[in-house]
């Protein structure tokens, strides 16, 4: 730390920020384990209470019957989907659009594409066809 006429109150702040997170992590250690304690006591005289005594629960009725888990349809998936994409709008969107004359005359325009043809500069293709490969933009 360099020296300067607050370097003595920046240390002495530090310090004191320092003491008092200690202290906070000692409260939250302590009454961690307070907790885990009493709560270790209460389920101990919940389990004496439930094991002896006249509030003893009884035992259910009807046995609980199991059901098998409903198959999800394509239908139903398909749905989700749908709504998922709703929800979070999830759409492929063209962030910034590609003014293809201007952008093809700035390339033309550029010293080191100057006096070649066309199909030795990498320009913006004008129309786009469905299995062309990916035009990579480089600017």
């Amino acid at each position: 730390m360099a020296r300067t006429h607050k370097t003595a109150h920046i240390k002495a702040q530090m310090a004191e920020r320092a003491r008092q997170e200690e202290e906070a992590r000692s409260k939250v250690v302590s009454a961690r384990t307070r907790s885990q304690r009493s709560q270790a006591l209460q389920d101990a005289r919940d389990s004496r209470a439930s094991q002896s005594g006249p509030m003893r629960p009884q035992k259910a009725l009807h046995p609980l019957v199991m059901m098998p888990m409903r198959r999800k349809t394509r239908k139903r998936s398909k749905r989700k989907k749908r709504s998922l994409k709703k929800r979070k709008k999830m759409k492929k969107m063209q962030t910034k659009k590609i003014h293809v004359a201007r952008r093809n005359a700035d390339l033309r325009k550029q010293v080191r594409f100057q006096g070649l043809p066309d199909s030795e500069i990498p320009l913006v293709p004008d129309k786009w066809e469905p299995y062309q490969r990916k035009y990579i933009c480089t600017h």
